[in-house]
């Protein structure tokens, strides 16, 4: 941006301009044409810079999601996961509850024994 035409317009002269009302109209016209146009070539220097950022930030992401797509975890496995976590749980519960029914049960077979051993000796 720094070779511009616009800058050399804008150029400071050393020498006084006699006033003159159509010149000042004419200047001040060509001052407003001529920030039009900077405004234009930065906004089109800008873009061509900006240019290939979009899409090597891209290239990155996709990069970055091929490296880690193991982290990735979706909605839809994650209640799928959720439904086997809690299948499982169901699942040790029953059982659980299973063991201390069998455990229940030989206590009481247990007591029943020791109780007809109390008899025995007792006779």
């Amino acid at each position: 941006m720094t070779v511009d035409a616009t800058l050399e317009f804008e150029k400071r002269r050393n020498e006084p301009v006699r006033y003159n009302r159509e010149l000042v109209q004419q200047s001040i016209r060509v001052m407003k044409i001529v920030d039009d146009i900077k405004d234009k070539r930065q906004k089109r220097f800008y873009a061509q810079r900006m240019k290939g950022k979009f899409e090597k930030e891209k290239t990155e992401k996709l990069k970055e999601l091929d490296q880690g797509i193991d982290l990735i975890v979706s909605p839809l496995s994650r209640e799928f996961a959720q439904k086997i976590i809690a299948k499982e749980k169901e699942k040790i519960s029953q059982n659980n509850s299973k063991n201390n029914e069998v455990i229940m049960n030989e206590n009481e077979d247990e007591d029943e024994d020791e109780d007809e051993d109390e008899d025995e000796s007792d006779n």
